[in-house]
């Protein structure tokens, strides 16, 4: 049964994913499953007041200020506990399935994750040593902890930022980190309509506009040490890297993608598994760690306390 929340063409996507030769099936299977119980989180999720109403004027007096208007500390968890206790459950049975399901279920039914919003505020403000109290009680690593509890936000986050998603596409924000909820992009895409770099949040799934020659990660705008690579020109996928922070971002240009087709930069992301390969080659690093999802947001509100 299809999931209202899930985009209309995401079927078709993921079998066009099914034909690329180097993606193992396991990888897709694992990855349709997640996006799956992602939809379904939403749908059960939408019923209910995620976060407080603001008001456009609101938000913009925020932005004025570059400060990101999503905070979970806001959001209504109260009346959603079940919802997100049978998602949490779902993430744990997926995840069962490709690592020790006995550890896993161990994990899923532990006093340490009986709280799932303590367990989502401590991983979203970066407590490492909360998260390594877990791991070492539960015997899960850090990384599969902090892929469930970002599982668990993004449907959250997602559905808090929804009204604000079309705004904030041509608000002039221009800075690295989502004008939203703070998080850091994790791809980018060329608009077809007019050839504008836009980043997508790792967190909340916003878009916003960012310069073409610029690093989304430490903002150098050295030309000599900004490059990137293709396979071929023709190809709609580009690798940014910044030889200054030795990061990279992929990049999907619309403006070279059959305009009958949707963009969906979940699905275009692991198309492009290739490029991660390559930029880890090459020595650069991905914004895939904890601590580079969440760490512009708190530096963003830090910032705006003092």
């Amino acid at each position: 049964m299809k999931n209202s929340s899930e985009p209309q063409w995401w079927r078709e996507d993921l079998k066009r994913l099914r034909s690329v030769e180097y993606i193992p099936e396991t990888y897709i299977n694992f990855f349709e499953s997640i996006f799956s119980a992602h939809y379904r989180a939403k749908d059960h999720l939408v019923k209910e007041t995620v976060y407080p109403s603001l008001g456009r004027k609101d938000v913009r007096e925020m932005l004025a200020e570059r400060v990101p208007f999503i905070h979970f500390d806001r959001m209504s968890i109260g009346p959603l506990r079940e919802h997100l206790r049978e998602h949490f459950r779902e993430i744990c049975s997926i995840i069962g399935k490709c690592e020790d399901p006995g550890r896993i279920e161990n994990f899923a039914g532990s006093e340490n994750c009986r709280d799932l919003e303590d367990l989502i505020r401590k991983t979203l403000s970066y407590d490492p040593d909360c998260l390594r109290e877990i791991s070492q009680k539960t015997g899960i690593d850090g990384s599969t902890l902090e892929f469930v509890a970002l599982a668990l936000a993004r449907p959250l986050f997602e559905l808090a930022a929804e009204d604000m998603k079309a705004m904030l596409a041509e608000y002039p924000w221009w800075q690295n980190y989502c004008p939203a909820c703070g998080g850091t992009p994790f791809i980018a895409r060329i608009r077809r309509e007019d050839g504008m770099r836009m980043l997508r949040c790792s967190l909340c799934a916003v878009e916003w506009k960012f310069a073409r020659v610029k690093c989304p990660f430490c903002n150098n705008e050295e030309q000599r040490s900004l490059r990137f690579f293709y396979y071929h020109e023709a190809s709609p996928y580009r690798l940014y890297i910044c030889d200054r922070c030795k990061r990279y971002i992929k990049c999907v240009d619309e403006r070279k993608i059959d305009q009958t087709r949707t963009v969906d930069l979940a699905i275009e992301d692991m198309i492009t598994l290739c490029f991660d390969a390559l930029g880890r080659q090459k020595g650069y690093l991905s914004p895939s760690s904890l601590s580079e999802v969440v760490t512009p947001g708190i530096k963003a509100r830090q910032k705006n306390k003092e």
